[in-house]
């Protein structure tokens, strides 16, 4: 019989983002992905595939990363805003071992 093993480690961070600032890195260790929380006005995220608008109070998941550094976050507004996120390895998949 397989088993299942929770080798997940997830970490929260956060960065400062002002109106004046270009890309600013997303901090973290190593992640299979990175779910993003869009603050007031939004924010715009860029990966090696390009650039992405994360509105409001909203949350995207940016998969196939190896680093949190992989992403960078700059403003969509003229207000400075933290950018809240979170890193993991397996969002919605299981691991069977066994």
């Amino acid at each position: 019989m397989a088993t299942f093993t929770n080798l997940n480690d997830c970490r929260s961070g956060a960065v400062h983002i002002t109106s004046t600032t270009q890309w600013v890195a997303l901090t973290g260790g190593s992640c299979s992905e990175v779910v993003v929380m869009g603050p007031t006005d939004g924010v715009y995220i860029f990966d090696t595939h390009g650039e992405f608008f994360v509105p409001a109070n909203t949350t995207m998941t940016f998969r196939g990363v190896t680093q949190a550094s992989g992403l960078s976050a700059q403003s969509a507004d003229t207000t400075d805003r933290d950018v809240y996120y979170r890193t993991q390895f397996y969002g919605s998949m299981v691991q069977v071992t066994g």
